[in-house]
């Protein structure tokens, strides 16, 4: 949708032949309607902030949540289990054009959990040798352990950090799809609203 705007606002200079050129794909009503929202001041500096914002993360990725978990589903159908958690962090953030990190955040992250992966594949190599042989856990053991717990309480926090990046992405991601369906949808709110509030209060009494 923000191709169509981008092409027709560089090509149109004025609000008059902005509406007056709506992408044969869309509908001219609902082209006015869009156009009207795009170039209302309060949206747009909205917008500018949010595009702000985006640029100071850390941590960026080349889909939203919608590509991604759109991604694992298509892949679970495909092989019939869940995609691989590390390749697909990879594949959300790294650039499709030259296949760099989107930013430096993103491949420090992706660095520690291949490490991470990798030590743990090998202690567990170790830990069924100890089984074989029937000598139970080694001091050597005991203290790879100590420091694993203390390398993973510091990946949790790594974790919990690219949580947050993500859930302050979810409501921008929202608020986008729901102005979309929201210019499409005012037209029939009116007319939808009862029909609308007596599914509601149906579906809360059914759930009580």
């Amino acid at each position: 949708m923000y191709g169509f705007r981008n092409q027709v606002f560089s090509e149109h200079a004025t609000l008059a032949e902005r509406l007056n050129n709506p992408p044969t794909e869309i509908p001219a009503h609902i082209w006015r309607d869009m156009v009207n929202k795009w170039s209302d001041p309060n949206w747009k500096s909205t917008s500018d902030k949010n595009k702000a914002n985006r640029e100071k993360s850390e941590l960026t990725a080349t889909g939203g949540s919608v590509p991604m978990a759109k991604f694992r589903l298509d892949q679970i159908k495909k092989t019939g289990k869940e995609p691989d958690p590390i390749e697909t962090f990879k594949k959300f953030h790294v650039k499709k054009a030259n296949g760099e990190f989107t930013t430096p955040k993103a491949q420090t992250i992706h660095v520690e959990l291949k490490n991470k992966e990798a030590e743990k594949l090998s202690q567990g190599e170790e830990e069924n040798q100890f089984a074989i042989y029937g000598e139970g856990c080694s001091k050597r053991c005991k203290e790879d352990r100590r420091q694993e717990k203390a390398k993973n309480d510091e990946m949790i926090s790594m974790l919990k950090e690219v949580l947050v990046q993500v859930k302050n992405g979810i409501p921008q991601i929202v608020e986008d799809t729901l102005k979309r369906l929201g210019v499409i949808l005012a037209e029939s709110s009116m007319a939808g609203d009862k029909g609308v509030n007596d599914e509601d209060e149906g579906w809360r009494r059914g759930s009580e």
